[in-house]
């Protein structure tokens, strides 16, 4: 069995999904901007109750074409959860390096043949809304037009579906919510 691929290692939600992973007896291969952060990202999985011994690192960075080859090599199944997590004021700050590295990890994903890549989304699509609970359905999004909304790459999603531009997507609970 193939290792799957998570990237955006170093993120909280990232390393639930590693930790629950190799708990399952899955191997996985992360993609990490640098390998500096390695030993924390091992530390987290470990606090999240997972031997991190089928875990390996791949340098890779949303802005940059290097390393998503070899992060995808003999890759059957891919888990997108980097994003930048940045506060910008422009939007394109943040929307831009999503959307191409996204895009990069696509073609990557295709040319390696992967079988399926899993596109994740942040907190930010609906977090920004003003509904005053919290409890959240798939019926809520983030309106970009609320004042104060910080600029996500959720805003330019939103308007993308307005428009009826947007793919399919399908939701799934992960084991340890």
């Amino acid at each position: 069995m193939s290792p799957v691929l998570v990237t955006g290692g170093s993120g909280y939600l990232a390393t639930r999904l590693i930790a629950d992973l190799l708990r399952g007896g899955t191997a996985v291969r992360t993609t990490v901007r640098s390998l500096a952060s390695e030993a924390e990202v091992r530390a987290a999985v470990r606090r999240g109750g997972a031997d991190d011994d089928g875990l390996e690192f791949v340098v890779a960075s949303l802005t940059a074409d290097a390393g998503w080859a070899e992060a995808v090599a003999g890759i059957d199944d891919v888990y997108h959860l980097a994003s930048p997590m940045i506060q910008a004021q422009d939007p394109d700050d943040v929307v831009v390096p999503a959307r191409d590295g996204a895009l990069r990890l696509l073609r990557a994903a295709r040319d390696a043949s992967a079988r399926r890549v899993v596109l994740t989304s942040s907190f930010a699509a609906v977090g920004y809304s003003p509904k005053p609970v919290r409890d959240y359905t798939e019926a809520d999004w983030t309106d970009p037009d609320t004042p104060g909304s910080p600029p996500t790459p959720c805003r330019r999603r939103w308007r993308s579906e307005r428009r009826g531009t947007s793919s399919t997507t399908r939701a799934a609970t992960p084991s340890w919510s």
